[in-house]
């Protein structure tokens, strides 16, 4: 029995022995601990959540903290503050260093009311199958009047799965250690800690599968946890890169708990809303209504190939979070996909239409119809030469989850694409904006990857002046016979310059009648922009991604190269005109910040959407019927379009007939039943009035019929299937 007690019971023993000891002379000891003390190490890509707890906390107003890690076995994903404090506490935002997370709160509400509870949550992606510590390597606890409180702390491990396996702790993984497990199956509560070999807090068939996976093993003796008291903090975590590191005295006693401090170039204490990231930063746009056919026959919006939505949706779901609601923009979900849609012979455009009833606003005898536009393909072959400047983001912000690791990693493979005539100029952004690179023949490949090799993060991040100079050096380098483009590499937060959205949108639109385009990319989650990374973009005469993994900068960069670079329509709108003797009402599904006044469609002078090579835009619209049976025209479907070379502006039509309308869901086709159930999954994840009655398993059911068989799904298709579930299990 002793052998088995040394580790955990040690443990647990010493924390009780420490606090009946202080409670003999009169004081109460506080322990902060990571909980688990000891986890199994998932598999190398697998997720791992710790609670940072507290027991027999007291007086406590605030904490402040430094999580250690090794980077070689953990990557630091996202943390969130826990249920202690009081509500009205402000987190500060987080910093990733080479020391560790730095994690700190305060409340404004007083002092926390229990003694127990979790201080705050810390989620690591599993990088090396290793045993490694988690430790404090500081942390201070305070009260109301910022005075530290004593503390005790108890670090963590992540240990190799085959030690945990060895449970009596012989260095060998026999039949000692399954006889050890079988004689605690089902014994409440836990005697023997380590017969929890899977540390689920249950002793069960579970456990002796887990020993029998490494049967006959020679293992190391696992080290105790940490048990320790630690020195309150004396060094301020909110310092902004690049300025000078102060260090700040405790306050004398009786001075208050700091406000959250206004200035704009400091990191600001964020009041938490439940989310699982700080200072990230959506915009809604509402919901559309239905529209009677006797009010207005018309429906115009600009045309919108940006996909961003979807996959920062994406980056919250594969991290365990639902995201909010203002991040879910219906068009990007949709847009994110390929249909497959018939490329046109001779016009810019092909128009597809197809509708049925809606499988989604049954019910209601609502008719779902479908408008799917593809683009001309051009040849990678005819592309025209390129001039690019990228205006990089280096700022102290871009060191979070080695943001600039992936904008080097991403820019690499689009260099690797480019052909020796491209051209490339590289501008960088911290406190101060600088031409990085001048514009280089990409024939001197080298010579460019040597200086995105180079980019470290530094400074604040002035996102105006980096745009000046980008544009400016653009501007030079400018020709007609080249594409010319800007590619905004950034989490999209400014804190020094102008640091407005409408600010530095005025940048874009002084240089954007060049001809020179804007693709902005997002990285990065937790100190993110979405608001101005879109609209730079809409400004910009470009498109706006997101980039969550190395595969969807290969998305972009890579297999859809020339789309991303080359624009085959200026401004290009898309107008419907319903026939009120047919169609009673109807309701655009998405494009809210796109929609434009009926006369704009014919009025050239206002801006709408860019559309690159080969680039498919899908639109949906639920429409109810005059009466069942009604035959003739349903609606006609209008796109508008300026040619960026010639500058001609072309128009096409296509109309659809209401015999043209299958009679089931299932009649459709693939495209169709795809699209809408995306449309669906997204109008669920942003609360849509008109989704109040649709369910997340529905959507499943229908995907999957859509898609039965999983070795024929293409990976995105799978991929939607599992996001599909994963918001099932959240909500």
């Amino acid at each position: 029995m002793k052998k088995y007690l040394k580790i955990n019971h040690l443990i647990f023993s010493l924390v009780v022995l420490i606090g009946l000891s202080f409670s003999a002379m009169g004081y109460s000891t506080t322990i902060v601990s990571i909980s688990p003390v000891q986890i199994p190490s998932p598999v190398v890509g697998e997720h791992i959540q710790l609670d940072i707890q507290i027991t027999g906390g007291k007086d406590v107003a605030g904490y402040r903290m430094i999580i250690g890690f090794d980077p070689t076995i953990l990557r630091y994903i996202v943390s969130t503050n826990g249920d202690y404090l009081p509500t009205g506490t402000f987190a500060a935002s987080v910093t990733n260093t080479a020391d560790g997370v730095s994690l700190a709160a305060a409340s404004s509400a007083g002092i926390a009311t229990s003694e127990n509870g979790t201080l705050a949550t810390i989620k690591f992606e599993v990088i090396s199958e290793k045993t490694s510590s988690i430790i404090f390597r500081n942390l201070s606890l305070y009260n109301n009047a910022a005075m530290p409180l004593e503390v005790m702390v108890v670090d963590g491990m992540v240990v190799e799965r085959t030690l945990l396996a060895d449970v009596n702790e012989d260095g060998t993984v026999d039949i000692l250690d399954l006889t050890l497990v079988g004689q605690n199956i089902g014994i409440t509560p836990i005697v023997n800690v380590r017969a929890d070999v899977n540390r689920d807090g249950n002793v069960n068939v579970l456990d002796l599968v887990f020993v029998a996976q490494y049967f006959g093993k020679v293992v190391p003796v696992i080290q105790s946890a940490n048990v320790r008291s630690t020195l309150p903090l004396d060094v301020d975590l909110d310092v902004v890169p690049d300025a000078a590191v102060e260090t700040t005295s405790v306050p004398p006693p009786g001075t208050p708990l700091p406000p959250p401090p206004s200035n704009p170039n400091v990191p600001t204490l964020n009041p938490p809303n439940n989310a699982p990231y700080q200072d990230v930063f959506f915009q809604a746009h509402g919901t559309n209504p239905f529209v009677d056919t006797e009010d207005d026959v018309f429906s115009t919006f600009a045309m919108d190939v940006d996909t961003a939505s979807y996959t920062v949706t994406r980056r919250y779901l594969r991290d365990g979070y639902l995201p909010p609601p203002e991040a879910v923009r219906v068009e990007e979900f949709v847009n994110a996909f390929d249909y497959d849609y018939t490329p046109p012979t001779d016009d810019t455009f092909a128009i597809h239409l197809e509708g049925a009833p809606s499988k989604f606003g049954e019910g209601k005898r609502l008719q779902l119809l479908c408008i799917g536009i593809q683009g001309y393909i051009v040849p990678d072959t005819d592309r025209k030469d390129a001039k690019l400047t990228f205006v990089i983001d280096v700022s102290g912000s871009m060191s979070l989850e080695t943001r600039l690791e992936l904008v080097k990693e991403a820019l690499r493979l689009l260099v690797d694409q480019l052909r020796d005539g491209d051209e490339i100029g590289i501008v960088i952004y911290g406190t101060n904006a600088r031409v990085l690179l001048p514009h280089t023949r990409n024939v001197n490949r080298d010579h460019i990857l040597a200086a995105i090799d180079s980019l470290t993060p530094e400074g604040a991040t002035n996102a105006e002046a980096g745009l000046r100079l980008g544009y400016e050096l653009a501007v030079q380098n400018f020709s007609l016979d080249y594409i010319n483009r800007i590619i905004l590499c950034s989490d999209g937060v400014a804190n020094v310059g102008m640091t407005g959205t409408e600010g530095i949108l005025s940048e874009i639109e002084n240089h954007v009648e060049y001809g020179i385009y804007l693709t902005t990319v997002g990285f990065g989650m937790g100190n993110y922009n979405d608001i101005l990374m879109e609209q730079l973009a809409n400004k910009g005469n470009g498109s706006y991604a997101y980039v969550d993994t190395l595969d969807e900068a290969r998305r972009i960069f890579v297999e859809n190269l020339t789309g991303t670079l080359q624009v085959i329509a200026k401004d290009a709108k898309v107008q419907v005109e319903f026939n009120p003797e047919t169609v009673s009402r109807f309701r655009l599904i998405g494009y809210e910040n796109r929609r434009l006044d009926d006369a704009d469609f014919r009025d050239d002078d206002v801006d709408a959407g860019e559309i690159g090579s080969g680039h498919s835009v899908t639109a949906l619209y639920e429409i109810k019927l005059l009466s069942e049976g009604v035959v003739g025209k349903l609606a006609t479907v209008s796109i508008r379009h300026e040619d960026p070379d010639t500058t001609i502006v072309t128009e096409v039509s296509r109309e659809i007939f209401a015999n043209e309308l299958k009679s089931t869901f299932e009649e459709t086709s693939v495209s169709y039943q795809l699209a809408a159930s995306v449309a669906e999954f997204a109008e669920i994840l942003r609360g849509s009035y008109w989704a109040q009655e649709g369910s997340l398993e529905a959507v499943e059911k229908t995907l999957e019929g859509t898609f039965p068989f999983p070795h024929q799904r293409t990976p995105q298709q799978d991929e939607l299937i599992r996001l599909v579930r994963e918001a099932i299990r959240l909500k």
